[in-house]
């Protein structure tokens, strides 16, 4: 009778998938992911985005190219990025997370040297576009990766170190500019393309020797010894040795089967799951234009009203975005994902009309005047990182293990389809009106739009456990990603 029961008696205490997350705890396998993965990614993203943009002006007067040409250049780049993120959803989801961010990682690098030996137009034009292929490709399975090995109370937590890391990248690239050529209009930008594209070569080695397969993908997959296997890493890693990493087997739903595209996009678009991925790719699209618009255009308004020179204004910007971010963290401890979603979006709607504003005084003198100006100049990105940093762990959130890091992938790269114009806007509202400040307008009015339409959607998550696709609370599913 007793060896009857033994079996029943070992399995009942085995842990499901997301206990035995919880159970293993916070530590260096977690921060090793963070490194390699999502940290490492941004950083380099931020660091090539900025880089394009700061570049726009030196790079047009090397190749005589007019306007439109120039900002085809931004716009390129982003086309790729959008391509790649889209790209990484899909080899996520179906080669595993590590894979894309290695090829990432690579071909960044890669396409970045090429880039500072580029001689013509045309083949800079191509080339940019690959880079930022080469961006978007480790950026979703980064997310879903750190997300499913990290403990509820760390998630959001996690994502704010990911947000630093991007401005971060920003930051050193407007620093290596401002010491180059502080007005950015005679920038060496081969240089600075050789510097950017070091990074990336130095985490492609990382990732290849010590980034591991995520073992939450590899259940869902029905890979239980190599799940249990990277399990049991994480045990060793984190000092976790109470922990049994013999898992229970998944419910039927949450091992179906979505092989094909159009089986991911059935489950992203389902009853359940649309009206939140439609206000989340509305927000992304928000957020992708204050960000890619304003990194295009900063540069030239500083140089027109800025009584510092634009590349050392740059800098200041990205020093208080980087502080934003550290704020965040604490902010996290406080709020949900869902109110620093809102609260980021209303920020930079505020932060838009200041500039605006503060260009229309009279009295430049004033403090008034030179505190209107340094929060509408400084802060709008820093708000929009709140927003991405909540919006990127909601929509991980958001989809079951199998289509996770698609459904993060038609967010967010869908997203950036509003980056991919933003350049274009900017241009054609400044020839329009002969004005930058009707683009800033624009802008802060869709903000608000969007933290409305946040507002008022209730936040839903998948429950994998369920046999039917039945939507919960992320706060009930996930503990709301606050710390304990």
């Amino acid at each position: 009778m007793d060896s009857a029961q033994s079996p029943n008696a070992a399995r009942s205490r085995r842990l499901s998938v997301e206990e035995l997350v919880e159970a293993l705890g916070f530590g260096p396998a977690q921060l090793r992911v963070l490194f390699l993965g999502p940290l490492g990614n941004h950083f380099c993203d931020g660091a090539e985005l900025c880089l394009v943009n700061m570049v726009a002006m030196s790079t047009a007067a090397d190749f005589g190219i007019n306007a439109s040409e120039k900002a085809a250049l931004s716009v390129i780049s982003l086309v790729g990025l959008t391509l790649g993120i889209w790209a990484s959803g899909f080899l996520g989801d179906h080669m595993g997370r590590k894979p894309p961010i290695v090829a990432s990682y690579a071909l960044t690098s890669l396409v970045g040297f090429s880039c500072a030996a580029a001689q013509e137009y045309k083949t800079l034009l191509v080339l940019r576009m690959f880079l930022g292929f080469g961006m978007g490709l480790g950026m979703a399975p980064s997310l879903a990766l750190l997300s499913e090995i990290t403990p509820q109370s760390w998630r959001m937590k996690m994502r704010v170190c990911q947000t630093t890391a991007f401005a971060f990248g920003g930051f050193v690239v407007v620093l290596l500019a401002a010491l180059n050529d502080a007005t950015l209009l005679k920038l060496q930008w081969r240089y600075l393309m050789v510097a950017a594209a070091i990074p990336p070569a130095v985490f492609f080695v990382l990732t290849c020797m010590y980034l591991p397969e995520s073992p939450v993908w590899l259940a869902s997959v029905e890979q239980r010894s190599a799940a249990e296997c990277g399990f049991e890493k994480i045990k060793c890693l984190n000092g976790s040795t109470h922990c049994d990493t013999r898992y229970l087997s998944q419910d039927k739903d949450a091992l179906c089967d979505h092989s094909s595209i159009s089986g991911q996009m059935k489950v992203i678009v389902s009853p359940p799951l649309l009206r939140t991925t439609l206000v989340y790719l509305f927000t992304s699209l928000v957020l992708n234009m204050i960000v890619y618009g304003e990194h295009y255009s900063s540069p030239q308004v500083f140089a027109k009203i800025s009584v510092l020179e634009a590349g050392w204004q740059s800098l200041v910007k990205l020093s208080i975005t980087m502080v934003c971010n550290v704020v965040l963290y604490g902010v996290a401890e406080l709020l949900t994902p869902s109110m620093i979603l809102v609260l980021g979006l209303n920020l930079c709607a505020v932060s838009c009309l200041s500039l605006t504003y503060a260009a229309s005084m009279t009295d430049s003198s004033s403090i008034l005047h030179s505190v209107l100006f340094q929060f509408g100049a400084n802060f709008p990105i820093g708000a929009a990182n709140w927003g991405f940093a909540s919006l990127f762990q909601l929509c991980v959130e958001l989809y079951p293990t199998k289509v996770r890091s698609s459904g993060s992938a038609v967010i967010i790269g869908g997203g950036r389809l509003a980056g991919i114009v933003a350049p274009m806007v900017v241009e054609t509202m400044w020839a329009t009106t002969g004005s930058w400040q009707p683009f800033y307008h624009v802008v802060a009015l869709l903000a608000i739009f969007a933290s409305l339409l946040n507002f008022i959607n209730e936040d839903r998550s998948y429950d994998e456990r369920s046999h039917e696709s039945v939507m919960i609370s992320p706060e009930v599913s996930y503990g709301g990603c606050r710390s304990a």
